[in-house]
């Protein structure tokens, strides 16, 4: 049975996740710059990033009291969505700009009315984003688990407190983690 935490918690971070990832997706997804491979490479690497892992950085930046607050599990709610929606938005747009950018381009109205355009072209597939970041939201207990929140899987099991050579140890894994899993992104990038 889902309980009011629950749903406040994923709630909120859904939105959160939906509202920041639409804003990093923006610029990923219309614009072209230097690094931006780098950047969505990086969004690539973050949204394949363990909950667990977020929960050790939320924790190690919040270092709540046990249980920690609301807000401490919505951010790792909308950590763990906020890179989903940004990728699954930003590869939306990048089909739309290669699309319809060039006729839009020609007609000379500005950078920020084609953005619009170009965003209501496939307004789908960005709610389709925010769906997905929400159900990452819902689905993922692992975060919180390490935070020690009450959700789902939490009223199963009980998450035990750890100390700080626990968490070094979590942190250290979870930064092999990132490396680990950029690198892959990097190297493949262009496939498929």
């Amino acid at each position: 049975m889902v309980d009011g935490i629950t749903l406040i918690v994923t709630g909120l971070g859904g939105a959160i996740a939906a509202a920041l990832g639409i804003a990093i997706a923006i610029p990923l997804g219309l614009a072209r710059f230097p690094g931006r491979g780098l950047l969505l490479s990086g969004v690539e690497a973050w949204r394949g990033m363990p909950s667990v892992v977020i929960g050790l950085v939320v924790l190690s930046v919040t270092r709540p009291a046990r249980p920690p607050s609301i807000a401490v599990l919505v951010a790792a709610q909308a950590a763990l969505a906020t890179p989903l929606v940004a990728a699954l938005a930003a590869r939306a747009l990048a089909r739309a700009r290669g699309a319809y950018g060039q006729a839009l381009y020609l007609t000379g109205i500005g950078a920020l009315r084609r953005g619009w355009l170009l965003a209501g072209a496939c307004r789908t597939a960005l709610a389709r984003a925010c769906v997905a970041g929400f159900a990452r939201a819902l689905g993922t207990a692992g975060a919180v688990l390490v935070l020690g929140g009450r959700t789902i899987a939490a009223q199963i099991a009980v998450a035990a407190p750890g100390d700080r050579a626990t968490l070094a140890l979590g942190l250290a894994l979870a930064g092999a983690s990132l490396v680990l899993s950029g690198l892959v992104m990097l190297l493949t990038e262009g496939e498929g």
